[in-house]
């Protein structure tokens, strides 16, 4: 619903999308770029005319993609949600982070923190990668390379504009993010093991 708001509210009056429809056109194709993002790939506008606010808003919903255990890309709305309320829980100074009155494990969380940070890790690199080798606008490539890693298939157009070298970066991208985060999440369960014994304590000063 946040987003087909954001959708319709930032491309309400552009001529080159939604512009020359009727108000209910509009509310539809805005939530299906809502939902789009998530893994489909399908669009109903040029992306390549969209504002550049629509666009970054559409790259974080292909960053986060879609449900854990389906076929969707990103980081998973399970990911984000469990980092969201951690987050939430920190600021109200709860020792313990919950949502929904459950308690989350600390090794879900250490988890969730870990496909994140290494997804927009690995997703920076390539994006500086591409940005040496392509003479292109920096938010059109952040685009490209997002839409790859959450294997979605969304582009500004400028895929055939891209290098030889661009282009095997976008398909390492596509591949990474595809196995990537659920080959991590696995790995990571598998290889949890039982602490038999415990570090001293210590205080870190954050911020």
């Amino acid at each position: 619903m946040i987003g087909t708001i954001v959708i319709l509210i930032t491309e309400y009056s552009n001529e080159d999308t939604l512009g020359p429809l009727d108000i209910p056109h509009k509310a539809a194709v805005a939530f299906f770029h809502s939902v789009s993002p998530r893994t489909a790939g399908f669009d109903a506008i040029n992306m390549g005319a969209v504002a550049d606010y629509t666009l970054f808003f559409t790259i974080i919903l292909m960053f986060i993609g879609g449900a854990a255990g389906s076929t969707a890309g990103g980081i998973k709305v399970n990911t984000f949600g469990m980092l969201t309320a951690t987050m939430a829980s920190s600021l109200r100074e709860r020792e313990h982070a919950r949502a929904f009155g459950r308690e989350f494990e600390p090794q879900h969380i250490y988890r969730a923190l870990t496909v994140a940070v290494l997804s927009l890790t690995f997703i920076s690199l390539m994006l500086l990668i591409l940005q040496m080798t392509e003479d292109l606008g920096f938010l059109p490539l952040l685009f490209e390379t997002v839409s790859a890693f959450g294997t979605v298939g969304l582009s500004t157009g400028i895929t055939p504009e891209l290098s030889i070298a661009g282009k095997l970066h976008i398909i390492l991208t596509m591949f990474v993010g595809r196995l990537g985060p659920l080959t991590l999440a696995l790995t990571l369960v598998q290889r949890q093991k039982p602490s038999t014994h415990r570090y001293p304590r210590d205080t870190v000063r954050i911020g």
